[in-house]
């Protein structure tokens, strides 16, 4: 390469052959990520000029980009909680309206350590990010995938979240009954022939698919809760936005009391909180 190209000229070209909204957004993020600079940085001198391996590397990216990858998996993070989360493919992407959960449980929290078990940990996201809140607690974050659990560790370590223990094991299958205060969880629950499936090729289906209407994980959430949790227990999960009827005449059946629906911050219907009886 004989012209190096400018900060500016990078992401400025980029983003034009993009079909996406965040085009230039993206190309800044992952530029920032390669330079190792935030991308306020990046705008305050969108007159420097790359380097050859700079420059190439930034071109790799975009490939990805374009292919539809999600930024988050080409710059190998995403935050969540305000903290830095390590993901790969092997793990769902941590969604902010998934933060919403977090806050649900930080509400009801009692005034004394409790036992609480993240099913589905994926990155960790919910379990660190609660662990991280509540140091006294002890949080088994639980995954069915090995994959899954290496992330989580990874992700335990840097953020220093002593109090999380990793559990691989098919939702509660390891536990004893009566053994937890509170069940936390952003399972899958995507029907099997969702037309938005395509979308998330990229992301680990089994970590998104649930059976024929989404609701098969859900199902066995909330069977299972009635066996581990404590009595007083609380049960949360978060769901799809037109489930929530259908998952609290689950819980209605199952003998669940208090049972509470959440609507996000755009008036969706969220999350199901419940109590073992």
């Amino acid at each position: 390469m004989t012209d190096r190209v400018s900060i500016l000229n990078a992401t400025t070209t980029a983003a034009a052959g993009l079909k996406s909204s965040s085009g230039r957004l993206d190309c800044q993020l992952i530029l920032a990520n390669i330079l190792n600079r935030s991308r306020t940085w990046l705008i305050a001198h969108s007159d420097e000029l790359l380097s050859h391996s700079q420059y190439t590397e930034y071109l790799a990216h975009l490939k990805q980009l374009k292919r539809g990858a999600p930024v988050a998996y080409i710059l190998g993070q995403q935050e969540f909680w305000s903290l830095p989360f390590r993901v790969s493919d092997a793990v769902l992407i941590p969604r902010p309206e998934t933060e919403l959960l977090v806050e649900e449980v930080l509400a009801l929290h009692p005034a004394h350590p409790i036992e609480v078990a993240d099913l589905g940990t994926g990155t960790g996201a919910i379990a660190i990010s609660l662990a991280l809140e509540k140091p006294e607690d002890t949080v088994y974050a639980i995954d069915n995938s090995i994959a899954a659990i290496r992330i989580a560790a990874g992700n335990r370590a840097e953020l220093g979240a002593t109090n999380v223990r990793l559990c691989a094991s098919s939702w509660l299958a390891a536990f004893a009954p009566a053994s937890l205060d509170l069940i936390v969880s952003n399972p899958p629950y995507i029907a099997a022939c969702d037309p938005h499936l395509p979308a998330l090729k990229f992301e680990p289906t089994q970590a998104l698919v649930s059976g024929p209407d989404g609701l098969d994980d859900i199902r066995l959430l909330v069977t299972q809760g009635l066996v581990h949790l404590k009595p007083g227990g609380r049960i949360a999960i978060e769901h799809g936005f037109d489930q929530q009827p259908r998952i609290v005449d689950l819980m209605l059946e199952a003998g669940y009391r208090n049972i509470v629906g959440i609507e996000d911050l755009s008036g969706q219907p969220r999350l199901i909180l419940a109590e073992r009886p």
